[in-house]
């Protein structure tokens, strides 16, 4: 099980490093809801995208290292399902943001890539921890899901690069 949120973090390790620039912070999204917002610009992009993620990581990144030192099959679903709804909370926060032209595809990518991983850890969070095959089970899925979570933020990043979007640390990160 350990092995499971250990793929996890490296994939959210991989997400700081590539996209947050590593830098943490305690800014909030607004995350509210604006109708037709205006696309930003790449500038004001570059600073609302870690003021969603930077959160979200070190959100992730805190549920992984609890289950992990809880080691039983109990702390995992609910870390799973605790994880769902953090995933959630950063997929609404860059559902609020209309990226520039030049990010929309790579954008798309990153909210696709967390809704992957979102519909995972429902999946995982959804199993009886009593039923240690079906844990198991699930266990080797949603480690998949986190591998090509990897994958596939890591290309979103690369994109991102690519257009000559480089994410600015939040103001305190």
């Amino acid at each position: 099980m350990n092995f499971v949120w250990k793929q996890v973090l490296v994939a959210l390790a991989v997400l700081a490093a590539l996209v947050v620039g590593g830098c943490g912070g305690d800014d909030e999204s607004d995350g509210g809801d604006e109708p037709e917002a205006e696309a930003l610009s790449v500038e004001e992009y570059e600073q609302r995208l870690p003021e969603v993620l930077s959160p979200l990581v070190g959100d992730l990144q805190e549920i992984g290292a609890t289950i992990t030192a809880g080691g039983s099959n109990e702390a995992a679903i609910e870390g799973a399902s605790n994880a769902s709804e953090t995933i959630q909370t950063g997929i609404d926060g860059l559902d609020a943001i209309e990226p520039p032209e030049e990010a929309t595809e790579a954008h798309e990518g990153l909210v696709t890539s967390l809704e992957a991983f979102r519909d995972a850890a429902d999946e995982f969070a959804a199993i009886d921890p009593a039923d240690e095959p079906a844990v198991e089970e699930g266990a080797a899925t949603f480690m998949e899901a986190g591998l090509t979570f990897q994958e596939e933020f890591q290309a979103a990043a690369d994109q991102l690069q690519e257009a000559g979007i480089e994410p600015q640390a939040p103001p305190g990160g």
